[in-house]
């Protein structure tokens, strides 16, 4: 609990989250033609890396001296580019940009992620050109910096200025993350961002202090959300009495808990809740307490309380579908305006054909597996996919008679759809047969594929992504 402790002090200490002139801009250039970087400041130095036209470089010092190479007169640049490797530039061959860039400034993806690692810096405000996932074109935030990972479309995690009606998953947030920030922060692709060019760097710990002290309590940690409880700080020296404890609480103290009501704040003005670990009985202080996962319920960002009922439904599986495998590919579905399509309208030439699945790349914003595949350069969601020869369109791959391990449905959509009876909760885990392929229930908006199985005798409806196949 330190790290909360610390931004408890920040409530003291800052008045805003952002600390000003924290890091000098980094100055960045562009080759406007195919050039080279050498060992030294002159034309007979060692070329060191050849470097095409449109190349960000990030300048680490500005040559002085004006020299002369092939009848035209400019500095040499002292440069580093995306990987590291250091050198000089002949200044007549790359332009210093005067402030940011924008992604028309270069024309395509892969060097525009070579100038956001060359010139973002960690805290820096930025805006967004492309809509992704819970973000709109125009909002604002700050980068907050983590290795940026190019096999990943949303590599670079944002706290935004408004809150989202969404939260990212636990295993997703950087470890050192303050985790307050959530209820603000989402992954995006480069090319979904531009650098704003403001000087002032976000303090994103105090950023947390301040909204701990000053947000809706309730939008920032939802009725739902997991929590470890910490002992509280006393917030008045002069006051034994603002610590607000009890020694009753001592043996909760470092336990998980799902936030069961806000109750208000104390007469210190802190946000206090009550939690099921002890049954609703002490008040618990937000500020001291270690956000594990913002719950999100019906898409407003309340939070709806049932997540504990819901805690163990499964994760999405393959089916059938493995690397090696050859699928039909099939165009993604929105449910019926739930979900990002994460879809590009090139994909389309590609809807219909046969093709050999590569990897397993991970999975999208909406939580959905996807796969990359010979042929092609885009990921595919697994339920859109045929497995050829087996099955039918989304079923994963399975057909009738296939042995399988029974999973609880997993929430789905903005409105967290789970299609689920407590009188299902028996069969989970036991295994099964398949005894009819459903399909898609037409007036289910997440437009999943159902199965019947024998286990309940054909009574309920099951998600075939919630089922693994018996090995």
């Amino acid at each position: 609990m330190r790290r909360i402790q610390a931004g408890m002090l920040a409530l003291a200490l800052f008045a805003v989250g952002i600390a000003a002139f924290a890091e000098e801009t980094r100055t960045v250039a562009l080759t406007v033609e195919a050039t080279q970087l050498r060992s030294s400041a002159a034309a007979s130095g060692k070329v060191i890396l050849d470097l095409p036209q449109g190349t960000p470089l990030r300048v680490l010092e500005k040559g002085t001296t004006v020299a002369s190479v092939a009848g035209r007169k400019a500095p040499w640049h002292k440069v580093a580019t995306v990987d590291g490797t250091e050198g000089f530039v002949f200044g007549a061959a790359a332009e210093i940009a005067d402030g940011p860039l924008a992604w028309d400034d270069l024309g395509d993806d892969e060097l525009w992620m070579d100038y956001l690692e060359l010139a973002l810096r960690p805290g820096e405000r930025v805006f967004a050109v492309d809509s992704f996932g819970g973000v709109t074109v125009g909002m604002e935030g700050y980068w907050y910096p983590t290795e940026i990972d190019r096999s990943y479309e949303d590599a670079f995690l944002v706290v935004w200025d408004e809150f989202l009606d969404a939260s990212i998953y636990a295993e997703y947030v950087p470890e050192d993350f303050p985790r307050m920030l959530t209820a603000r922060s989402w992954w995006v692709p480069g090319n979904a961002i531009e650098i704003a060019g403001e000087e002032g760097l976000a303090d994103f710990l105090a950023m947390e202090g301040e909204y701990i002290a000053n947000e809706d309590p309730e939008l920032l940690v939802t009725v739902g959300s997991a929590v470890v409880l910490g002992a509280h700080t006393t917030v008045d020296p002069a006051d034994p009495a603002s610590l607000f404890w009890d020694d009753g609480m001592n043996d909760y103290v470092g336990e998980e808990a799902t936030v069961t009501e806000h109750v208000g704040r104390d007469k210190w003005g802190y946000a206090i809740v009550h939690v099921d670990a002890d049954d609703g009985t002490y008040y618990w202080r937000l500020a001291d307490m270690f956000l594990v996962e913002r719950y999100v319920g019906d898409g407003d960002g309340s939070g709806s309380g049932d997540y504990a009922e819901y805690s163990g439904y499964a994760d999405e599986g393959a089916g059938m579908i493995k690397v090696g495998s050859v699928v039909v590919l099939g165009k993604h579905d929105d449910g019926a305006g739930e979900f990002d399509i994460n879809w590009a309208d090139e994909m389309e030439s590609f809807v219909g054909k046969r093709a050999k699945v590569t990897e397993f790349v991970g999975s999208d914003s909406d939580g959905f597996i996807v796969v990359a595949v010979e042929g092609n350069d885009f990921v595919w969601r697994v339920r859109n996919l045929t497995l050829f020869g087996r099955g039918r369109p989304g079923s994963y791959g399975y057909k009738l008679g296939d042995r399988v391990v029974v999973g609880k449905h997993r929430p789905l959509g903005e409105s967290q759809l789970v299609f689920w009876v407590d009188e299902m909760e028996q069969y989970v885990g036991m295994e099964a047969t398949i005894t009819e392929l459903v399909g898609q229930i037409e007036d289910e908006l997440s437009r999943s594929f159902y199965v019947r199985l024998d286990v309940d005798g054909g009574e309920y409806f099951w998600r075939v992504e919630t089922l693994s196949p018996v090995e």
